[in-house]
């Protein structure tokens, strides 16, 4: 095995606005995944374990800023 600095590169969002279009476009293609093995693999994995309540509070601002959009590009039309 071998240390390589760099050698993954991410392209996070600018914005607020291009971070929720991102979780809009996943919803949009979770749906065409609807009844397939992966879409039973993301339901066993929906929930952290060990986390205490104060935890979760603390976290359901991203998880709205994320699940709203998904829901959207799910749910809609």
């Amino acid at each position: 095995m071998q240390f390589i600095p760099d050698a993954v590169y991410h392209l996070e969002n600018d914005t607020l606005l291009s971070f929720m279009k991102k979780w809009y476009k996943y919803g949009r293609s979770s749906k065409l995944l609807r009844g397939t093995q992966y879409e039973r693999l993301i339901h066993a994995r929906r929930t952290r374990p060990g986390l205490s309540f104060l935890e979760k509070l603390e976290l359901l601002p991203l998880t709205l800023i994320k699940g709203i959009p998904f829901a959207l590009g799910y749910y809609l039309p």
